[in-house]
């Protein structure tokens, strides 16, 4: 569809786009190039590398696990795209370079789960308080309070979470 100046355009097109580049939204192209990067590049590259992104000039952007892995994949860019190319489907769009990203999780975790806060009871910090009152310097005694108290607080709240077995 021919965009119009000034016009409205339809809210999928709009929605689609915004979605691609914040990579919420399914590229079709990607497919196929995901496809035939799994098939060529063996397991510890897979395990550590994923395409995620293409652009409209071809460059497909690949999510590692770390800054060693990018800087490797970097290095060997030009047979990575000979070998994913060949693989691709003769109707697929071309992969004309590799972009290579550090990811903020490996490729294909999940993310960690959100970590509750530690806060100790009062019981906890008294126990604590009790427990380093010999200490004579103020600072100190502060000090190993807390780190008594959040460390009793950080053992009730392991218990308190099953094991994976027993869920």
């Amino acid at each position: 569809m021919a965009r119009r100046r000034g016009g409205l355009r339809p809210a999928g097109a709009v929605l689609g786009r915004a979605m691609r580049r914040v990579g919420g939204g399914p590229d079709p192209a990607l497919g196929p190039i995901r496809e035939a990067w799994s098939s060529t590049v063996g397991d510890a590259v897979r395990r550590a590398a994923q395409p995620v992104r293409r652009a409209r000039n071809g460059v497909v952007t690949v999510a590692c696990a770390d800054a060693a892995w990018a800087a490797e994949l970097r290095a060997r860019s030009d047979d990575l795209i000979e070998l994913v190319g060949a693989a691709l489907p003769p109707d697929a769009e071309t992969v004309s370079g590799l972009r290579f990203i550090v990811a903020d999780r490996p490729p294909g975790e999940e993310p960690a789960p959100e970590r509750r806060p530690i806060r100790p009871t009062e019981g906890e910090r008294a126990r604590a308080e009790e427990l380093v009152s010999g200490v004579d310097d103020d600072a100190l005694r502060e000090v190993l309070a807390r780190a008594a108290a959040a460390s009793a607080a950080r053992e009730r709240m392991t218990a308190e979470i099953p094991a994976k077995g027993d869920q």
